[in-house]
Protein backbone atom coordinates (compact mmCIF):
# COMPACT_ATOMS: atom_id res chain seq x y z
CA UNK A 1 0.00 0.00 0.00
CA UNK A 2 1.02 3.48 -0.77
CA UNK A 3 -0.18 6.62 0.48
CA UNK A 4 -0.51 10.02 -1.44
CA UNK A 5 -1.10 13.65 -1.27
CA UNK A 6 -2.68 15.70 -3.55
CA UNK A 7 -4.19 19.34 -3.94
CA UNK A 8 -7.80 19.88 -4.84
CA UNK A 9 -10.01 23.00 -5.90
CA UNK A 10 -13.99 23.55 -5.08
CA UNK A 11 -16.03 22.82 -8.08
CA UNK A 12 -16.42 25.68 -10.15
CA UNK A 13 -13.39 27.64 -9.79
CA UNK A 14 -12.22 28.72 -12.59
CA UNK A 15 -9.93 26.93 -15.43
CA UNK A 16 -7.56 29.28 -15.32
CA UNK A 17 -6.92 29.57 -11.90
CA UNK A 18 -6.94 25.68 -11.74
CA UNK A 19 -4.26 25.87 -14.70
CA UNK A 20 -2.20 28.74 -12.96
CA UNK A 21 -1.86 26.32 -9.12
CA UNK A 22 -1.02 23.60 -11.61
CA UNK A 23 1.83 25.32 -13.32
CA UNK A 24 3.03 26.56 -10.23
CA UNK A 25 2.99 23.39 -8.14
CA UNK A 26 4.66 21.58 -11.30
CA UNK A 27 7.23 24.20 -11.16
CA UNK A 28 7.84 24.00 -7.16
CA UNK A 29 8.13 20.33 -8.21
CA UNK A 30 10.41 20.42 -10.48
CA UNK A 31 12.96 22.46 -8.44
CA UNK A 32 15.95 20.20 -7.55
CA UNK A 33 16.10 21.68 -4.18
CA UNK A 34 12.49 20.71 -3.35
CA UNK A 35 12.97 17.54 -5.39
CA UNK A 36 15.97 16.65 -2.90
CA UNK A 37 14.05 17.91 0.31
CA UNK A 38 10.96 15.39 -0.68
CA UNK A 39 13.64 12.65 -1.44
CA UNK A 40 14.88 13.06 2.16
CA UNK A 41 11.08 12.48 3.44
CA UNK A 42 10.75 9.46 1.27
CA UNK A 43 8.54 10.80 -1.07
CA UNK A 44 8.13 10.57 -4.58
CA UNK A 45 6.49 13.79 -6.41
CA UNK A 46 4.35 12.96 -9.12
CA UNK A 47 3.55 16.40 -11.23
CA UNK A 48 1.57 16.41 -14.38
CA UNK A 49 -1.90 18.14 -15.46
CA UNK A 50 -4.99 18.89 -13.64
CA UNK A 51 -6.33 15.89 -14.23
CA UNK A 52 -3.81 13.29 -12.94
CA UNK A 53 -5.30 13.53 -9.34
CA UNK A 54 -8.86 12.80 -10.41
CA UNK A 55 -7.33 9.80 -12.81
CA UNK A 56 -5.39 8.49 -9.51
CA UNK A 57 -8.74 8.33 -7.34
CA UNK A 58 -10.93 6.84 -10.08
CA UNK A 59 -8.43 4.08 -10.07
CA UNK A 60 -8.07 3.58 -6.58
CA UNK A 61 -11.71 3.83 -5.42
CA UNK A 62 -12.61 0.89 -6.95
CA UNK A 63 -9.96 -1.24 -5.09
CA UNK A 64 -10.72 0.43 -1.78
CA UNK A 65 -14.62 -0.28 -2.42
CA UNK A 66 -13.08 -4.23 -3.17
CA UNK A 67 -11.21 -4.41 -0.35
CA UNK A 68 -14.11 -2.89 2.44
CA UNK A 69 -16.52 -4.71 1.37
CA UNK A 70 -14.26 -8.18 1.69
CA UNK A 71 -13.22 -7.16 4.66
CA UNK A 72 -16.96 -5.99 6.12
CA UNK A 73 -16.07 -3.11 7.43
CA UNK A 74 -19.06 -0.65 7.82
CA UNK A 75 -18.92 2.84 9.15
CA UNK A 76 -20.06 3.45 12.99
Amino acid sequence: MISWQGFSASAGTPAPVIERLNAETNAALAHPEMRKWLAEQGLEPLAGPPGTLGSLLAADLPRWETLVRRAGIRAD
